[in-house]
């Protein structure tokens, strides 16, 4: 069975989470965190992608990043690839690095950024790695206490949010409630999620079962009504967010209809890759 294409929100900021393999770690040893981040530099770097927070324990690579042009798929598979290549050729093993795919949920900015950046810095106290987030040296949170200053880190977007300049030490003050955590831990590598807008959720839920049997016009009719954006904007050149995920939206559920086989939906003047 082929792997179903994922959403590619144009300047979507999403929550990315990489599971590693069961036989072996991710970071084995010290030297292996400074060499994934010297390639996810690189990739930053390539992609003109934005990385806002992270972490990543032995378990697990967390990101929170804004996509531009380059889709999380060509993203992870150029991060992924580089790093497993390199670790590989040093163990001199073969195979997948990566045993799972991994999993995106695309998040909205000013409603959960914030949430998701005290998530990733809390991971390592939730998964019993240390006591603290400041006694880990493997998260995007001694950047933000000024402990660290990593050059591929973009920490503006979260602070401009908290605005005040005590709201991080007050966010940091406790863990993410039960429900925060069990939110982004229940993002799926299957089917495409968003967070801050319920009406996406429910109209992947409500469109996806009758999609094999509906018109690229009627998908779109529908998308359009659920927005409320008109179909004259959506053909447009705008990069607005809401419009980007209107065409994400509808690109992907036009790529389920069978025989269709897309790699990629024009609206308009508007490309929108599946990836």
């Amino acid at each position: 069975m082929s792997r179903r294409r994922r959403i590619h929100v144009p300047g979507g900021t999403y929550y990315v989470r990489q599971l590693g393999s069961q036989e072996y770690p991710l970071f084995i040893e010290a030297g292996d965190y400074r060499l994934f981040e010297q390639v996810l530099q690189i990739t930053l770097d390539n992609t003109s992608a934005r990385l806002h927070a992270y972490c990543w324990t032995p378990e697990a690579i967390h990101l929170a990043l804004t996509i531009r042009r380059v889709s999380v798929s060509r993203f992870m598979q150029s991060l992924n690839s580089q790093y497993a290549r390199r670790i590989q050729r040093r163990l001199h093993r073969h195979g997948h690095f990566f045993q799972f795919r991994y999993s995106t949920t695309v998040i909205d900015p000013a409603s959960y950024l914030t949430t998701l950046v005290q998530y990733l810095h809390f991971v390592p106290v939730l998964t019993g790695l240390v006591q603290e987030p400041s006694d880990y040296l493997h998260s995007s949170h001694r950047a933000y206490v000024g402990i660290s200053h990593p050059a591929w880190l973009y920490t503006t977007t979260v602070l401009t949010v908290l605005e005040k300049d005590d709201a991080y030490a007050r966010l940091m003050s406790q863990p993410p409630s039960m429900d925060s955590v069990a939110r982004f831990e229940s993002n799926s590598p299957v089917s495409p999620t968003e967070l801050g807008r319920r009406e996406i959720g429910s109209a992947v839920r409500r469109l996806s079962p009758h999609a094999s049997s509906m018109a690229l016009g009627q998908i779109t009719d529908y998308v359009c009504r659920l927005l409320d954006v008109s179909r004259k904007d959506v053909f447009s050149k705008s990069r607005e967010r809401t419009l980007a995920l209107a065409r994400a939206l509808i690109a992907w559920h036009a790529d389920r209809v069978p025989g269709r086989g897309v790699r990629a939906v024009s609206l308009g003047s508007v490309g929108l890759l599946l990836s």
